[in-house]
């Protein structure tokens, strides 16, 4: 397995409430921005997670 592919699966078993973890704790939810260039993510989670987001 390449480090690509491992990366990748490591991203895809984060959760979108895990990711939100990784922003700095004081950070309102609307300010934390996921840019999800390989449409990884389900709409509905990020919709539901309160984060602003980006795909293409």
């Amino acid at each position: 397995m390449t480090f690509s592919m491992l990366l990748k699966n490591m991203i895809l078993e984060m959760s979108t409430m895990r990711i939100k973890e990784l922003f700095k704790p004081e950070l309102p939810d609307n300010e934390k921005i996921l840019i999800d260039v390989k449409s990884l993510y389900r709409m509905d989670e990020l919709k539901a997670s309160g984060m602003s987001f980006w795909r293409l």
